[in-house]
């Protein structure tokens, strides 16, 4: 049975859907692995350019986007 579910992460929400037949995935936990690990990504991100290490800084831009 697949449920569309929601996830409150730093005062926003996100929806998602979800497959409750598998019963093998945590969604909820691998939606916070993801966001916390762009959080991070956006910090470096943020630190290499204002270091003016754009190219890095672009690098990691674009892993918090995936």
């Amino acid at each position: 049975m697949i449920q569309q579910m929601q996830f409150e992460h730093e005062g926003k929400i996100f929806y998602y859907f979800a497959n409750f037949d598998v019963g093998m995935i945590n969604i909820e936990k691998q939606v916070q692995y993801w966001l916390t690990g762009a959080d991070e990504e956006l910090l470096n991100a943020k630190v290499m350019i204002d270091n003016k290490r754009l190219v890095g800084g672009m690098f990691f831009c674009h892993l918090c986007i995936e």
